[in-house]
């Protein structure tokens, strides 16, 4: 057995600079998230807006002057923006939201890898050696030439999962009858308890909160649709029955109001079913909700470990399958994350 006291310390150190890295591209996320979805809420209440310009052009302004011709340009300049946007299949302001996010998340994960000494620290047994993967994987994940997808998968660059490599380490270790590295004493259950409050009940609260929240934007978009399809309806209504009871001559502003609102609604229905799209509030409710029932359903498993050592010790052997089985339900959990991962790049990307 190490003197894992030191190595626990450096775990720790190098914990927090992966998470200092974190909060960087946490922050550009973020930042590019807000760009986005402008840059798509604009793209979406375009086409309402050179309806309305049009329409208020034909009803309020039928004849040449400055205005009309004002309002006729307006309208063919929103046009060309939307007609430009509609062949942007990806925006830049998306496609910059999705590389920080992965990045992000990778980082999230990677911090707990080092935690658990599970994928690419599963071979580390001295402080230098886990110094050094640290940083080279912060470099990579890093470097804006690679591609972020690049390090979701839980596998090494050769494609070996990171659960059949934990699974050949510990078989390898019995037939060579080799010790087992156990770098988490002096205190066996640390670890554990920290990737068990910090990671798996954060996700699960985390993605509980999400669930929610999008179901809750869905139901909104949903109720702001129906509402102004139904105001449409009733401006229709309202309009038919103005032509069918008034005089041709009649031109009152209550009328040309009606007559703006029966040709403006619609396409703004059409425009809140556009952002409703944009969001997939009900796709990504249903997402998070799974994953969270998913990792719920681990988390008794971890309980049950940390259990079983209620003095925080244990004998070498019986410390040995304990840590093996906590490696291995970290990996499990983080299987179910990076999934979700994989079905938010589907969800988001058009």
């Amino acid at each position: 057995m190490m003197a894992s006291e030191a190595f626990s310390e450096a775990r720790r150190a190098l914990e927090a600079q992966v998470e200092e890295r974190l909060r960087h591209w946490d922050e550009r996320a973020e930042e590019a998230q807000v760009r986005s979805r402008r840059w798509e809420s604009v793209r979406a209440l375009l086409p309402p807006a050179a309806a309305l310009l049009l329409s208020v052009q034909i009803l309020v302004f039928p004849q040449r002057s400055a205005v009309s011709i004002v309002l006729i340009g307006a309208e063919l300049a929103v046009l060309f923006v939307a007609l430009l946007l509609g062949y942007a299949r990806q925006t830049p302001p998306a496609e910059k939201w999705i590389d920080a996010r992965m990045r992000a998340e990778v980082l999230r994960r990677e911090q707990f890898l080092v935690t658990a000494m599970v994928g690419p620290y599963l071979q580390c047994t001295t402080e230098d050696q886990l110094a050094t993967t640290v940083q080279t994987r912060l470099d990579s994940i890093g470097d804006p030439a690679r591609d972020p997808m690049e390090f979701v998968e839980l596998s090494d660059e050769a494609g070996i999962p990171w659960r059949d490599a934990l699974e050949d380490a510990r078989q390898e270790q019995l037939r060579a009858g080799e010790p087992y590295p156990l770098q988490i004493c002096p205190t066996p259950t640390k670890p554990w308890e920290r990737y068990l409050t910090a990671r798996l009940k954060g996700q699960i609260d985390y993605y509980e909160r999400r669930s929610e929240r999008w179901f809750g934007l869905d139901n909104r978009c949903e109720g702001w649709r129906r509402g102004i399809l139904g105001a449409a309806a009733i401006a229709a209504g309202m309009h038919f029955a103005a032509l069918w009871l008034s005089s041709p001559a009649d031109q009152s502003s209550f009328r040309l109001v009606i007559e703006i609102l029966a040709i403006v609604l619609p396409p703004t229905s059409s425009a809140v079913e556009a952002l409703q799209g944009l969001y997939q509030g009900r796709r990504l409710g249903c997402l998070y909700r799974d994953v969270a029932a998913g990792l719920s359903k681990l988390a008794p498993q971890f309980t049950t470990l940390i259990a079983q050592v209620p003095d925080g010790h244990a004998d070498d052997d019986e410390l040995a399958e304990l840590d093996f089985a906590f490696r291995r339900l970290v990996l499990r959990a983080e299987e179910l994350m990076t999934g979700e991962w994989r079905n938010w790049c589907v969800v988001m990307r058009p």
